[in-house]
């Protein structure tokens, strides 16, 4: 999808969601002109609805979102867990192990 690298930059589109719509806000025209189309806007509503596990409605709007809209979640990123971590601290109830840093 070309239009990806706008749709998924903050300082380009920052989405609102108020019940069962998502407002995502394009920063000027020409990014609301590339991203308001039949098929970005099946791709989002069926990726936001899936991820809500609701039906939700998409819109386009230029500009910022109002200040009082909550802007919708962003998934942080996933941390895995370090395996070295992990087997340092499991080694902690042996004293016959000694770790040196």
């Amino acid at each position: 999808m070309a239009e990806y690298p706008f749709l998924s930059n903050p300082d380009l589109v920052k989405g609102v969601l108020e019940g069962e719509k998502l407002t995502l806000w394009a920063e000027n025209g020409m990014v609301k002109s590339l991203l308001d189309k039949p098929a970005v806007t099946d791709l989002v509503t069926a990726g936001a609805s899936a991820r809500l596990g609701r039906p939700v409605r998409v819109l386009f709007r230029e500009g910022n979102p109002p200040p009082t809209a909550v802007p919708a979640p962003t998934p942080g990123p996933t941390e895995e867990p370090d395996a070295l971590d992990a087997l340092l601290a499991a080694s902690a109830q042996f004293d016959n192990i000694i770790v040196t840093e």
